[in-house]
C-alpha cells in the first residue's frame, strides 16, 4: 500500500510571515508603530522553552517588538496575574501568549479571564471563545487555524459534507477545531476521555484531528483507509539508553500506511500556527490602534 501524502505547512507558513512582516515595516513607515507581543513562560514541563524561543525568533525576525517573562516554576497564579496586569496596561504590547501546560498551582481559568481579549491574539479568554461559537469577530486560536488552513489547502472547497473526528475538547485545540470546521461545513464528532469508543468514532471520519495530548496514542487501527489525518500533539519521549525523541499524538508510521494524507506539528501545523499568531497580533494592533483591519488580512 502507497504512503499517505505528507502535508508540508512550512512554505505557506514562511509565506504568510513574509506577508505579516511587509505589513509590519509598513506601519512602522507610516505611523512610527511597531506592533509588541509578551511571551510567558512558567517553568520548564513539557517544550514550552523551544516552543517559546521559536516564537521569539519568528516575532522578531517579522519585526515586532517582544517581551519574553520566564516565570519560575514555583510561580503563583496572583504573581502571575500582577504580570498579566502589567501587560494589560502597555499600550506598547498588542498581544499576550501564556505557554501550556503551567505548573498545577496555575489558576489558568482565572488568568485567561484577566487577559484582556483584544490583547488574547492564541483565543483563550471566554469572550473570544464565545465569538468563535456564534461566528463572530474575535481572536482565533492559532493552532487551529493552522489546522483549517491545512485542511483548506489539501481539501480546498471539498471539505463541506466531510465527516470530521476531533480527537480531544481541550480549549486550546479541540473545542476551536470542532467550531471551525462546524463554520466550514463539515459533519463533527468530538471525542474526548468519556467517551466510550473514540477508535470507532475516529475509524468512521474523513478526516481525524488528533489533539488528545498522549504521546502517540492514535494507532493505525483508528483511521479508515483514505482519511486525512491532523497530529497536533508534540511530545518529547524519553526511552532507556536511547536520546530523547520528538512524537505526536499518533504514531506516525503505522498513520502513515493507511491514510490518505498526513499532517504533523513539526511539519505543517506548528510552523503555520506561529504564523497565524503573528496575523492575530498584527490584527490585535490594528484594532487597538483603529487602523483599517484590511492591512491585517494577509490572506487569512
Amino acid at each position: 500500500m502507497a504512503k499517505a501524502i505528507l502535508l508540508d505547512g512550512r512554505e505557506d507558513a514562511d509565506d504568510l510571515r513574509d506577508r505579516v512582516a511587509e505589513r509590519v515595516r509598513a506601519l512602522r513607515d507610516s505611523r512610527k508603530l511597531r506592533p509588541g507581543l509578551a511571551l510567558i513562560r512558567i517553568g520548564d514541563k513539557g517544550e514550552t522553552k523551544p516552543m517559546l524561543d521559536e516564537r521569539e525568533r519568528w516575532a522578531r525576525d517579522a519585526g515586532f517588538q517582544v517581551n519574553r517573562h520566564d516565570m519560575p516554576a514555583e510561580t503563583t497564579t496572583e504573581e502571575l496575574l500582577l504580570v498579566v496586569e502589567g501587560i494589560n496596561d502597555d499600550s506598547a504590547i498588542n498581544g499576550v501568549v501564556i505557554l501550556e501546560p503551567a505548573p498545577k498551582q496555575i489558576d489558568m481559568g482565572r488568568v485567561r479571564r484577566a487577559v484582556l481579549p483584544v490583547k488574547d491574539v492564541d483565543g483563550q479568554h471566554p469572550l473570544n471563545a464565545g465569538e468563535l461559537m456564534t461566528g463572530g469577530v474575535g481572536l482565533v486560536p492559532s493552532i487551529p487555524l493552522a489546522v483549517r488552513a491545512v485542511l483548506r489547502n489539501h481539501h480546498g472547497r471539498g471539505l463541506a459534507g466531510m465527516t470530521a473526528a476531533v480527537l480531544g475538547r481541550c480549549a486550546t485545540v479541540g473545542a476551536p477545531v470542532a467550531q471551525l470546521l462546524i463554520a466550514a461545513d463539515c459533519t463533527v464528532t468530538v471525542a474526548h476521555s468519556q467517551t466510550r469508543d473514540p477508535k470507532a468514532v475516529a475509524r468512521a471520519a474523513d478526516i481525524v484531528v488528533c489533539a488528545v495530548n498522549r504521546a502517540e496514542a492514535v494507532r493505525s487501527d483508528w483511521i479508515q483507509a483514505g482519511a486525512t489525518v491532523i497530529d497536533t500533539g508534540r511530545h518529547r519521549l524519553q526511552q532507556s539508553g536511547s536520546e530523547p525523541r520528538l512524537v505526536g499524538d499518533c504514531r506516525r508510521e503505522e498513520i502513515l500506511g493507511v491514510a490518505g494524507a498526513f499532517a504533523d506539528r513539526f511539519g505543517a501545523v506548528g510552523p503555520l500556527g506561529i504564523a497565524m499568531l503573528l496575523r492575530n497580533t498584527l490584527l490585535a494592533c490594528c484594532r487597538q490602534h483603529r487602523i483599517d483591519l484590511k492591512v491585517a488580512d494577509c490572506g487569512v
